[in-house]
C-alpha cells in the first residue's frame, strides 16, 4: 500500500505432487502430442485451497512466483507503481485492493483441476474471513460438456451464488491455423452463465478509444457445451458470450524474479530503466480479465451492496460499442470503468442485504436516496463514450431500458439461476412470481443466425422501437419463465456445427489452433493441468 505494507494478505500452497502429474512431466513432447488439443488454465486472483487440504502462509521472499503469470495478472488487477516518471507508471486498476495469492501449480506450471475446484470451495468457506468479493480466473479449458455438469462450471456457479463475483477469460481461440475466424470457441468455465466472461480488445497502445478493435485471437461465442438427451441427440447450450471485452493486447505489468516465462522467452521482458520494479509484456484474454476484476473492486468500493449478477449487468449496460464488431465477438461492448463506477454509485447501498433478507421485490426502487439514473455517456480523454445500454440475461436474452436499474429485477439475486426459459432459486424451481419488472425492453429480435454477423449498433435498434416493451413484466410459473403474451425467444439461435454465414464456422466444443497461439493456461490430461504460457500479441 502507500505506506509500504504488503497488500498480499496470505499466500496459500495446495499443490499435490502426485503420480499422474509426475508421469505427465516425464512424457516426451511426442508422448504429449495426443493431449495437446485440450487446455485448461489458471486461477490467480482469490484464495485457493479446500477444507481438509493443508495450506501454508508464506512470505513473498520465501514463495516467489517462479512461473510468472500470476504476478503479471495480479499486477494488472491491483498492482501499484511508485515510479516518478509517469511514462513508466504501470499501476493496476485497483491499486488499494487486498490480494490473497495461491499456488496451484509448480515451477513448471503443472497442477491439477481438482486443486482448482477445491480452492474455489475453500474461498467460499472463508469468504467472510478474508472479505473475498471477486475471483479472477485467467483461464481457458477445452470442454464439450454442458455448463450444467462441467465440474469447474459447477464450482464457479457455487461461488457466484454465495456472492463472489467470478471473472473469467474467454479463451484465445478466435481463429484457426489458417487464420479463419472461429465462432463457438468460449472455454470452460467462461461458458458458465453466472460468470463475467471477458474477451480481448486491442487498444493499439493509444489513449483514444476510437481505434480499439477486437483481437483476432479472442474467443467468440456462443458457448458450445452440450449434453445428450434421452433420444441420443446433442443439446447445445448456445449461451450468449462473451459478456464484454477489455484491453488485452501487449499489456505491461509486473514481472516476478527470474520467472520461467521470461527465461524461456526473452522478448517478453520490458527493459524500462525508469520503472522501479521489473516489468514484462503479454497479450491474451487472460490479461483482459484482471482489467475487469480490478474494475469490480472499484465498483464494490463505491457500493458494497452490489451482487454478482447486478455487477455484470452494470458492466454490460455501461460498455461502449466497438464499431463493426458483433455480439459474438464483443459481447455488450468495451469496458467503460468510469460509467460502471458511476452507475454503481447511483444504486442503493443495502441491496445485497435486502435481497438476502427478502425485503425487496421486483419493481421496487433501486436508486439511492437523492440519486437519479446517471447520464448514459462519459467523457474520457476528450472523447464522448456512449453506453451500449443493453445487457445479456438468462443466458440467451437481450434486455434494455433504464428500468433495469431504477427497478429491482429478480435475477439480480445471486442465488437465482435463469437460463433460457428455466428459472431456479437455491437449486429448485423458482416460486411463482415476477421475474422482470415492467418497462424493460426485450431485444430478442436478434434471435436468429444473423445475430452472429449483426453490427455493433444493437442499441440503436433497441431504441428505435424495434425492441419489445414489456408492459406487464415477465412472470415465473413453477420455475418456467412466461411473459404474459410477450414472446421472449430462446435467444441466439445457431445451426449445430454447420457453416452459417460467409465462411464463418461454429465448432463443436472448442477448436484449439495449435501454432496460431499459445494458450494462457494448461493442457488437461486425466486431471492434470499443464501451463503453456502466453501470447506475444497482435
Amino acid at each position: 500500500d502507500q505506506n509500504g505494507n504488503s497488500r498480499i494478505k496470505a499466500q496459500a500452497d495446495i499443490i499435490k505432487l502426485n503420480s499422474p502429474i509426475q508421469k505427465f512431466k516425464e512424457f516426451t513432447p511426442r508422448d504429449r502430442a495426443p493431449f495437446a488439443g485440450a487446455d485448461f488454465a489458471d486461477l490467480y486472483y482469490g484464495i485457493l485451497s479446500s477444507p481438509g487440504v493443508s495450506f501454508s502462509l508464506r512470505s513473498l521472499t520465501s514463495n516467489p512466483d517462479k512461473y510468472g503469470h500470476g504476478t503479471f495478472v495480479a499486477g494488472i488487477a491491483a498492482g501499484r507503481s511508485d515510479a516518478s516518471n509517469t511514462s513508466s507508471d504501470y499501476t493496476g486498476i485497483a491499486p488499494n485492493a487486498d490480494i490473497v495469492s495461491v499456488r496451484v501449480l509448480d515451477d513448471d506450471g503443472t497442477g491439477q483441476v481438482t486443486d482448482m475446484i477445491k480452492g474455489i470451495d475453500w474461498a467460499i468457506l472463508h469468504k467472510d474471513e478474508y472479505k473475498i468479493r471477486v475471483i479472477n480466473i485467467s483461464s481457458g479449458g477445452s470442454s464439450s460438456e454442458s455448463y450444467l455438469t462441467d465440474p469447474v462450471c459447477r464450482a464457479v456457479r457455487k461461488a457466484a451464488a454465495e456472492g463472489i463475483t467470478v471473472v473469467v477469460s474467454a479463451g484465445n481461440y478466435g481463429k484457426n491455423d489458417s487464420g479463419q475466424e472461429m465462432y463457438g470457441t468460449i472455454t470452460s468455465p467462461a461458458n458458465d452463465p453466472t460468470v463475467i466472461t471477458v474477451g480481448s480488445a486491442n487498444t493499439f497502445q493509444t489513449n483514444t478509444r476510437d481505434d480499439d478493435r477486437i483481437n483476432t485471437f479472442s474467443s467468440r461465442g456462443p458457448t458450445r457445451g452440450y449434453f445428450v438427451d434421452a433420444q441420443g441427440n446433442k443439446v447445445y447450450d448456445n449461451l450468449t458470450k462473451p459478456d464484454l471485452v477489455a484491453p488485452g493486447n501487449k499489456i505491461i505489468s509486473m514481472e516476478s524474479t527470474a520467472n520461467t516465462l521470461v527465461l524461456r522467452n526473452a522478448s517478453l521482458d520490458v527493459l524500462d530503466t525508469d520503472s522501479l520494479a521489473p516489468v514484462m509484456k503479454m497479450s491474451g484474454t487472460s490479461v483482459a480479465a484482471p482489467v475487469v476484476s480490478g474494475t469490480v473492486a472499484l465498483m464494490l468500493q463505491k457500493n458494497p451492496g452490489l451482487t454478482p449478477p447486478l455487477i455484470k449487468a452494470i458492466l454490460q449496460y455501461s460498455a461502449q460499442q466497438i464499431p463493426g464488431a458483433n455480439i459474438a465477438q464483443q459481447g455488450a461492448g468495451l469496458l467503460n470503468v468510469s460509467g460502471a463506477v458511476r452507475l454503481s454509485d447511483a444504486l442503493r447501498k443495502d441491496l445485497k442485504t435486502a435481497i438476502a433478507n427478502g425485503t425487496i421485490n421486483v419493481g421496487d426502487n433501486m436508486l439511492a436516496s437523492g440519486y437519479s439514473m446517471p447520464e448514459r455517456k462519459d467523457q474520457i480523454n476528450g472523447s464522448t463514450v456512449k453506453w451500449g445500454k443493453y445487457i445479456f440475461a438468462g443466458g440467451t436474452h437481450i434486455l434494455s431500458g433504464t428500468s433495469l436499474f431504477t427497478k429491482y429485477q429478480a435475477f439480480y439475486n445471486p442465488k437465482m439461476l435463469w437460463v433460457k426459459n428455466k428459472v431456479l432459486l437455491n437449486g429448485v424451481n423458482a416460486p411463482n412470481g415476477r421475474l422482470i419488472s415492467s418497462n424493460v425492453i426485450s431485444g430478442d429480435f436478434v434471435a436468429d443466425s444473423k445475430a452472429l454477423t449483426l453490427g455493433s449498433r444493437i442499441n440503436e435498434r433497441l431504441n428505435n422501437n424495434q425492441g419489445v416493451m414489456i408492459s406487464d413484466g415477465v412472470m415465473i410459473s413453477d420455475g418456467v419463465m412466461i411473459s404474459d403474451g410477450v414472446m421472449i425467444s430462446d435467444g441466439v439461435m445457431i445451426s449445430d456445427g454447420v457453416m452459417i454465414s460467409d465462411g464463418v464456422m461454429i465448432s463443436d466444443g472448442v477448436m484449439i489452433s495449435d501454432g496460431v497461439m499459445i494458450s494462457d493456461g494448461y493442457n488437461w490430461w486425466q486431471g492434470v493441468l499443464r501451463s503453456e504460457a502466453f501470447l506475444l500479441g497482435e
